[in-house]
């Protein structure tokens, strides 16, 4: 699919291949997701029982996971997203 706006290619990938991408478990992507869903609706659209994600979902689950990553607690990680919010992706 194409953004109209951008021209940019948008890529959909089923929860498996974007687990794949994001090297992450199921139970791991449920931990994101609500994260993101609960402190960061406004911005991150999910749609229940969706079976794709798109470019930008997956940019903000890769951000999330890059916070864990870095050394952060759950709690931080929803007060960080939730107050600075979640920087485009570039291009």
């Amino acid at each position: 699919m194409t953004n109209p706006a951008t021209g940019e290619k948008t890529r959909f990938l089923s929860r498996s291949e974007a687990k794949k991408e994001l090297q992450i478990s199921e139970a791991t992507f449920h931990k994101y997701m609500k994260l993101l869903v609960s402190n960061w609706s406004d911005r991150f659209q999910y749609m229940p029982r969706q079976t794709h994600w798109n470019d930008y979902q997956l940019h903000c689950l890769a951000f999330v996971k890059n916070l864990f990553d870095n050394g952060l607690n759950q709690l931080e990680v929803a007060d960080y997203i939730s107050r600075y919010k979640i920087p485009d992706p570039e291009h």
